[in-house]
């Protein structure tokens, strides 16, 4: 260990607070122990002292374990949390999580598996870690760093690309890449395919500007999403294409239940270009009719409204919603809600959908 550091173990328990000092000191002697037996005194050594990592209760007199932890996290972000609880449930274990704690243990537990995780803590940061895009996935490192909650800095060089992740307990706060910086920054990086990566601390968080407010969960979602649209723009040729639109509106009825309709029309010609895996050909022309009153009143609308930007109506029926939403100039995409309770999911998925549709159809032009 290149440099002696500050274990403090906090629980109004004062048997339990001594017993995990003993074995502590036994155990790991290289590391300086104190010790607090509730949440005020604690917190005056946080301040005071250079605190690395926290075994702290959640429950006991004065400031609590949450509270011990935030504060530490403010002043020595580097810092790494513990929490014993004997009241452990999910809300608290989330809690703990949401403050910057790295592991959760309930009472009663065993001196020896609390002592194993100080020792991968002090472990890890000896290490550190660096390697090469081609031999470990980026997104792995990174996934492993915010489920981690590390406050760290991955340096990322691709030829004569340089980009930056900035990670804070946990969460990806922002990126920089040349001239890019936020989202766009990280989906440039996560694009690369080969160079190497290096991690290094973070050592001033409260400078780095924030671009980023995403979970990283959802940014490596939308991160991938992104680089596998890049290569169907770039290498699909017009059948492909269809299949892609297709396939856009056939996952669209798996992720919700209750809708059942779902045609694209063709506004001049009254006939439908798409319905699910069914070719335009092959699709019965009597069912075309049973909605064309409807597909005229909304082309009328949206003609009498085109200087507002109307490209959405709303028909409520007893039993259902049907859904008007213009794709292009002469295309409409029509859906039918079964429940209106489902009109507010279908509505944020249909509209995320509706604009892969139309930069799938941009390319078929």
């Amino acid at each position: 260990m290149s440099e002696i550091k500050n274990l403090l173990v906090v629980d109004d328990e004062e048997d339990i607070t001594l017993s995990i000092i003993n074995y502590i000191k036994k155990h790991i002697p290289e590391l300086k122990t104190l010790a607090a037996f509730d949440g005020n005194k604690a917190l005056q050594i946080i301040k005071s002292t250079k605190v690395d990592i926290l075994v702290t209760d959640i429950r006991m007199p004065g400031a609590s374990g949450i509270d011990l932890i935030l504060e530490l996290k403010k002043i020595n972000p580097e810092a790494k949390a513990i929490v014993i609880t004997a009241f452990g449930s999910e809300l608290i274990k989330k809690k703990s999580e949401h403050a910057g704690a790295l592991h959760y243990v309930e009472k009663p537990f065993r001196l020896s598996h609390l002592c194993t995780l100080i020792k991968k803590i002090i472990e890890e940061e000896e290490e550190g870690f660096k390697g090469n895009v081609s031999q470990l996935q980026l997104v792995d490192v990174l996934q492993m760093l915010c489920i981690n909650k590390r406050t760290m800095v991955v340096e990322v060089k691709n030829r004569e690309k340089i980009g930056r992740i900035y990670i804070l307990n946990g969460e990806i706060i922002h990126c920089r890449c040349e001239t890019k910086e936020g989202k766009e920054a990280c989906f440039e990086i996560l694009s690369w395919k080969n160079g190497e990566f290096n991690l290094f601390p973070l050592n001033q968080p409260s400078e780095i500007k924030r671009t980023i407010s995403d979970s990283w969960m959802s940014l490596f979602m939308e991160g991938m999403k992104e680089i596998d649209e890049v290569k169907v723009n770039t290498k699909y040729n017009t059948s492909q294409k269809r299949a892609k639109i297709r396939e856009i509106i056939t996952s669209i009825f798996q992720k919700i239940d209750g809708l059942e309709t779902n045609i694209i029309f063709s506004i001049e010609k009254e006939k439908a270009i798409f319905n699910g895996d069914i070719d335009e050909t092959e699709y019965p022309d009597g069912r075309i009719k049973d909605y064309s009153s409807l597909l005229k009143k909304f082309n009328e609308a949206v003609l009498k409204n085109e200087n507002e930007g109307l490209d959405e109506v709303v028909v409520i029926s007893e039993s259902s919603l049907l859904i008007f939403m213009k794709i292009s100039q002469n295309l409409v995409w029509f859906v039918k809600i079964r429940g209106i309770d489902k009109f507010g999911m279908a509505r944020v998925v249909l509209e995320k959908s509706r604009k892969k549709l139309i930069d799938e159809l941009k390319e078929l032009a």
